[in-house]
């Protein structure tokens, strides 16, 4: 039987239409990038230290940001120095933001956006703690989708002694490209460490460790391996843009084999977690390719049979995994 049929299909289709009117933490779906540039849940109430602060920056938002106080001043009869006292702070730090000197703090952005309704957010280039790197704003291209789900096939978060480390363990060659990716998503630089015989990349970045929890809402530590599930944000994304998410998928819990005994090429995807394999499973029959589901003991396992089908799929949606690549003679 080849995979789901025209009317399981249509079904998929039809959930991932719903999918995309949904809301999120206030924001609809159908919008992703409103998502996105909803930055402000990554600050928490426990961030009261300020050298833990999450702080923006970018060309135009410190001028909105003056204009914004300006009315604040004008509307309310309040000098600046009153509103830095107000808001816990120094003239001088309101000054330093003011100027474009230093980055804003997230929740001082909220607050007065809250109360001038000025947009604020959408001005946001750039994030950083202090002492960290700048990270740029999260934007949905094909290089973040595909690093998330490469995340939720071989990543980890999570947190030790204070340091929020996010990281990726694979091959070397997958790595070099993740590296790339990175720094077009991101605009940070990393290397690739070896240690106890395994390649890893290890970024520690409290920022990119909150996108990965909040926005894509990827759990922490262990408990990520059996629960974590395609996020929603990517979703409710066209079917042309979901594939980059599933090749990450493929490329850090998928293979290509050579099956001796039908003799013929398998593509195959092999979990603990029946939410990936489910979604693996549904983009692939979205994209018209014979899947069939079978669970393997504890294992969720989904296979593309054929060398057909497995061509067509390195043609369609394709491999950066030299370790996926290497089993497949043209």
């Amino acid at each position: 039987m080849p995979g789901a049929s025209e009317k399981d299909i249509n079904r998929i289709s039809s959930n991932h239409t719903q999918n995309q009117h949904k809301i999120y933490k206030g924001v609809n779906l159908a919008y992703p990038m409103e998502l996105i540039n909803y930055l402000y849940n990554l600050h928490k109430k426990e961030d009261k230290n300020w050298r833990s602060w999450i702080r923006a920056s970018g060309n135009d938002l410190h001028k909105c940001f003056y204009e914004s106080l300006l009315k604040i001043k004008n509307d309310q009869h309040k000098t600046f120095v009153v509103i830095a006292n107000e808001l816990g702070i120094t003239y001088k730090m309101l000054q330093d933001w003011i100027s474009g000197r230093k980055a804003i703090p997230l929740w001082v952005l909220k607050k007065i956006e809250e109360t001038t309704k000025t947009d604020l957010k959408s001005k946001i280039e750039k994030l950083k703690v202090y002492g960290s790197q700048d990270i740029k704003k999260p934007v949905l291209n094909a290089n973040y989708i595909e690093i998330i789900g490469r995340h939720c096939g071989d990543g980890s978060c999570g947190v030790y002694n204070n340091t929020y480390r996010v990281n990726i363990k694979e091959n070397e060659s997958l790595l070099k490209d993740h590296i790339r990716c990175i720094n077009d998503a991101l605009g940070i630089d990393v290397k690739i460490k070896f240690a106890e015989n395994v390649f890893f990349i290890d970024i520690n970045s409290k920022i990119y460790s909150r996108i990965i929890t909040e926005i894509f809402n990827i759990p922490l530590g262990g408990e990520k391996t059996y629960s974590v599930v395609e996020p929603d944000v990517i979703k409710s994304l066209p079917l042309e843009k979901r594939k980059y998410f599933l090749r990450g998928l493929i490329d850090t819990d998928g293979w290509i084999s050579y099956d001796k005994s039908n003799k013929t090429y398998i593509l195959g995807f092999k979990v603990v977690n029946k939410y990936l394999a489910n979604s693996v499973y549904e983009i692939l029959s979205l994209l018209k390719f014979p899947a069939k589901k079978k669970i393997k003991g504890k294992y969720f396992q989904v296979e593309v049979i054929g060398k057909a089908n497995v061509k067509k799929y390195l043609q369609v949606v394709g491999s950066k995994n030299n370790r996926v690549l290497s089993k497949f003679l043209v």
